[in-house]
């Protein structure tokens, strides 16, 4: 796991979608900081922003949704996850039970 949260940053990472969501499955807290700077930063891939996103609210969903609150606004999947954070409940468990981990 520390070899996956060092690769991270590098975003030519193979299969990097998966690592995001295997680090989010396995509730790594020691993730978040690479996982944040990935859902906060706008020049990564909108999918890989909200991957990240998702990762962190297996993790720590009030960071999640603080987040959230700062993403609500953009589109695209970074956006979907956003709105499904924000509303919880069934919208959340369905990206969850979906995602690519």
């Amino acid at each position: 796991m520390p070899l996956v949260i060092a690769e991270l940053p590098k975003r030519s990472m193979p299969r990097r979608r998966y690592a995001i969501a295997f680090l989010g499955d396995g509730g790594y807290r020691e993730a978040l900081p690479a996982l944040e700077v990935i859902a906060k930063d706008g020049t990564e891939l909108d999918y890989f922003r909200g991957d990240a996103l998702l990762a962190i609210s297996q993790i720590d969903l009030d960071l999640a949704r603080r987040l959230s609150g700062e993403l609500a606004a953009a589109t695209g999947h970074l956006g979907r996850m956003a709105q499904a954070v924000l509303q919880g409940g069934y919208a959340l468990k369905q990206l969850l039970d979906h995602s690519c981990g």
